[in-house]
C-alpha cells in the first residue's frame, strides 16, 4: 500500500512530535508500505539519509521536507517584532507545505494518507481514504 504521512513537525528536530512521524514512517515501511513522509524543513541540508540517522531508523522510506530551513535568528527577529511577523512567518511556511504536498499527491496519488494535523485536510483529494491522528482533541468548535 502507497501510504502518504503528512506533518507539520519540522524534520529533524528534537520535538517529540517530529520523533514520532519519523518513527512511524519506519514502522509503516517496515510492515511492506511504500511510504513518503511529508514534513517542514527542519534544518538545511537535512536528507533522508541524515534523518535516518538522527532517528536511528532504517532509510526505507521517502522523505520529502517543504519550505526553508527553519532559521532560529529569523524567528528571533520576528518574535520581537510582534504577532503579525510570526504570523507572516508561519503562513509561509503553511503555504509552502501545502504547495509541495498538493504537488506531490496529484502526482503520485497514495492509497492512503495519514496525518497528524487538521490543517492537511483541504490538501487530501475527497477519494483517498484518510486517517487523522491528533496529539489532543482541537481547542476549535468545529
Amino acid at each position: 500500500m502507497r501510504i502518504a504521512q503528512l506533518t507539520e513537525a519540522l524534520v529533524p528536530s528534537d520535538a517529540a512530535g517530529s520523533m514520532q512521524v519519523v518513527r512511524m514512517a519506519a514502522a509503516f515501511a517496515r510492515a511492506g508500505h511504500e511510504v513518503t513522509l511529508h514534513a517542514w524543513r527542519g534544518r538545511a541540508g537535512a536528507d533522508l539519509a541524515s534523518v535516518a540517522h538522527d532517528y536511528d531508523v532504517e532509510p526505507d522510506f521517502a522523505l520529502e521536507l517543504h519550505g526553508a530551513a527553519r532559521d532560529p535568528a529569523s524567528l528571533r527577529s520576528a518574535a520581537g517584532r510582534g504577532r503579525w511577523a510570526r504570523l507572516g512567518w508561519a503562513l509561509r511556511r503553511a503555504l509552502a507545505l501545502a504547495t509541495g504536498v498538493r504537488r506531490s499527491l496529484r502526482e503520485a496519488p497514495p492509497d492512503l494518507v495519514h496525518a497528524r494535523s487538521l490543517l492537511a485536510l483541504p490538501l487530501v483529494p475527497r477519494a483517498t481514504p484518510l486517517v487523522v491522528e491528533t496529539h489532543q482533541p482541537p481547542r476549535t468548535g468545529i
